[in-house]
Formats: structure tokens, sequence, C-alpha cells
């Protein structure tokens, strides 16, 4: 009997020991591409794996997110530097937040993000595809206040048709401006505006008029009319 009880302990601990295991990941580096401040990261993950990232933000900026997942079982926790999932507590826990938010960042420094799915879903080895959005915009950008809000035709994924985007636009006069556009999920895409020429981020333009047809490296498109940055 005392045999059988040693033998039944071993096994629970080699279980938890190959989760633990499981569990460890190497985190994947978030970079944004010259000029953007968001990004879009899809990746999966099974049972007890986790998916980690690591992003670099200064103190005060706005780290803004939104995961979606297989019959939505994927969670985030988001980690201050130097601390890490398991040994620390998460700056946010996604269980009591939902998958979709913002929050202020303590610190300057690398910034972990943990995707993972709770134990009663892990337990069935479930397989878990997800989509993360991710944002860090300055803290004077955020909130603004607009000098004029529409919508213009936008299309922010290719092959996507075009349709209608929220914006508002900071104007500082002769075509000065910087144009905050807004998917239906409230990603934001700023571009920003010289003498009614875009400077940031690269992108290809052409002009047609009094219009501005945009497309952005990463695909999005936008038209955006001269009457939009000019008082």
């Amino acid at each position: 009997m005392k045999k059988y009880i040693a033998l039944t302990l071993l096994s629970a601990l080699l279980a938890l020991n190959s989760a633990d295991v499981l569990a460890k990941t190497d985190p994947q580096t978030i970079t944004f591409t010259k000029g953007s401040d968001h990004t879009s990261l899809q990746g999966s993950f099974t049972g007890y794996n986790d998916v980690q990232y690591q992003l670099s933000a200064k103190k005060g900026q706005i780290l803004k997110f939104n995961l979606t997942s297989t019959q939505n079982l994927a969670y985030l926790n988001i980690y201050a530097p130097g601390n890490k999932p398991g040994k620390a507590e998460a700056l946010t826990i996604d269980i009591l937040d939902g998958g979709k938010g913002q929050i202020s960042l303590p610190s300057t420094g690398q910034y972990t993000l943990q995707v993972y799915q709770m134990r009663n879903s892990a337990r069935q080895n479930k397989t878990v595809k997800f989509n993360l959005k991710v944002q860090v915009l300055n803290a004077t950008h955020a909130p603004k206040k607009f000098d004029a809000t529409g919508q213009l035709p936008c299309s922010l994924a290719l092959g996507q048709p075009t349709h209608q985007c929220q914006y508002g636009v900071v104007r500082a006069g002769q075509g000065n401006a910087e144009l905050s556009i807004f998917s239906a999920d409230k990603t934001e895409y700023q571009l920003q505006f010289k003498q009614g020429k875009l400077v940031a981020p690269s992108a290809s333009t052409q002009k047609r008029a009094k219009l501005s047809l945009i497309e952005l490296k990463t695909a999005e498109r936008f038209e955006v009319l001269d009457s939009i940055l000019y008082h």
C-alpha cells in the first residue's frame, strides 16, 4: 500500500513538472514598423503552454490592447519591467479586465505580455488561436481635443472593401495637422501632415485634385480630403 501511495505521489509530481515545463516559453520581441505605434500579432498555443511577448516602452505611455481568440479562451496578463509570469503579480489580470483595454505604464523598461488559457480549458489540452492588437501612445496623444471629427473612406486590410472610418484632426494651420483615424475596435492610426503632405508614417501617396490617396506599408488605405487638414 505504501509503495502504491508513493508511486501515485511521484506520478502527480511528474505531471505538475510537465505542466511547468510546457508553460515555459521564450518571449518574442514586439517591434513596430517605422513611423507606426501599433501592430497585430497572431499565434496559437495548446494546453498549459503560453505565448509571451516583450515590449519596450516608457513611463507614462499608454499601452492599449485588444485580444480575440478561439471561443474567447485566451487571456492576457501584462507584467512590469523585471517581473515575470509566475513570479510576480501582473499589472493587469485579464480575467478581471477582459480582453480589451488600456493601462498607463508605471516605469520605463521591457514589459512582458503573456497570452494563456485558464486551467479548466488547459487541462483539456485545447488549442487556442489568437489575435493580439497592441498600441503604445504617448500620454500627450491620449486623449486629444480635436479641431474637427467625422468619417473618411478607409480599408484596413489587404483586399478589404472600402468603408467608413471615424477620424479626429488637430490642425496647426497651413495644412500642418495630426490626423487620427480609428478602426471599429478603436485602434488608432496617426498621420502627420506638413503643408498638406504626409510626412509620417512612411506611405505611398497619390494626389487627385483635392484628395490624397494614402496607402501605408502595412496595407491600410485612407482617402483624405484637403478640407480635413485645413481650417
